[in-house]
């Protein structure tokens, strides 16, 4: 089950990335939530280490979640269609 649950941390570290790097290109860059992005990102490689190490799911730490209110959430749903709910 960590195995599954690395990937998916990987997989989300990596789409964090990619929406820190599109909003860093934009003409105007809102930097309020590239820092909450970037948070978030951290959060999650955080919790990829407590993978690693412990060989267990981090689960004890609580949901990923955003100081602001979920900007994160917004620009995600925005930018993939496809899901419904935010995985932060």
């Amino acid at each position: 089950m960590s195995g599954r649950y690395y990937r998916a941390l990987s997989q989300m570290h990596q789409q964090v990335q990619e929406k820190i790097d599109l909003a860093e290109r934009s003409r105007q860059p809102d930097w309020v939530l590239i820092g909450e992005l970037k948070r978030l990102k951290l959060s999650i490689k955080d919790r990829m280490r407590s993978v690693l190490e412990d060989g267990r799911e981090a689960l004890s730490q609580g949901p990923l979640s955003m100081a602001s209110g979920g900007q994160a959430c917004a620009l995600y749903s925005t930018a993939t269609p496809r899901r419904s709910s935010c995985p932060f």
